[in-house]
């Protein structure tokens, strides 16, 4: 009696031992691939993220070109208007966008 009492309390240790242990082998299996997942996900949301990042530099540019463009046509504008007359040496007077260029067909400009 005492064999089988001692035999049953043995399988009763073993069974309770193993019945854990794979639980928590399942359970890493699990986090293992929840861990592999999430990795995942990082990956596409880096790639995604890089994309979007791409584009608005491009956006960026193109705002920061058409700005350059408008603040060079104002600045060329201000410096040196659009024509100027000039009396040429023939005696005629001329307009262009500037004193030389206005009486270049002229004999330049009268002194």
């Amino acid at each position: 009696m005492t064999r089988r009492m001692m035999t049953a309390a043995l399988l009763a240790l073993t069974l309770s031992w193993t019945i854990p242990v794979a639980n928590a082998g399942a359970q890493q299996t699990t986090a293992t691939e929840e861990a592999k997942k999430a990795g995942e996900d990082a990956k596409d949301a880096t790639k995604h993220a890089g994309k979007a990042a791409a584009k608005g530099t491009k956006k960026a540019a193109k705002k920061t070109a058409r700005g350059a463009k408008k603040a060079a046509e104002k600045t060329k504008e201000a410096v040196a208007p659009a024509s100027v007359e000039a009396v040429c040496q023939d005696g005629t007077t001329q307009t262009g966008r500037s004193r030389e260029i206005a009486c270049d067909d002229h004999g330049g400009v009268r002194r």
